[in-house]
């Protein structure tokens, strides 16, 4: 019996560092890197970026855009956290919009996209990318320029 309380204290000891070494590994599993996260969506959003500012480049209004749907559709398969995608023009007019998911309804996208300048920060390290964070999540807005200047943004 005494050798049982001359190792009790060890065993206690094992049992209390595996359940921390548990509990800090399941908050690591769990852990939500949120830039990681937006570099991700800024990234994939970046070929969709590239094709509106060639497409601004030639001289067309981006009210003239099309296949943004089959895009946008494209990107909701990607990436899950993708919910809404929207084309915005230089004065906040929304040109297109559509639901990230075919399954999921976008009517009401405007009034989803509609924050001031002021709410929307530049992201980490210089990205092209700015963020904006909202009661329902995160906004990454990624500039559409042509030969002049912006001319819009993809939301």
């Amino acid at each position: 019996m005494n050798r049982l309380y001359a190792i009790l204290p060890g065993i206690v000891l094992v049992g209390l560092s595996l359940l921390m070494f548990a509990y800090v590994g399941y908050g690591e599993a769990t852990r939500v890197y949120t830039d990681m996260r937006i570099q991700r969506v800024t990234q994939l959003g970046a070929p969709l970026q590239h094709a509106l500012s060639r497409f601004a480049q030639s001289g067309l209004p981006l009210d003239q855009v099309t296949g943004f749907d089959r895009r946008a559709e494209q990107l909701g398969q990607v990436d899950d956290s993708i919910h809404t995608i929207a084309l915005i023009g230089e004065r906040g007019q929304t040109i297109a919009c559509r639901a990230a998911h075919a399954h999921e309804d976008a009517e009401d996208c405007a009034s989803e996209f509609d924050l001031g300048e002021e709410e929307y920060h530049d992201h980490h390290q210089g990205d092209a990318g700015e963020v904006a964070d909202t009661d329902n999540g995160r906004i990454v807005r990624l500039p559409v320029a042509d030969k002049f200047g912006v001319v819009g943004h993809v939301l």
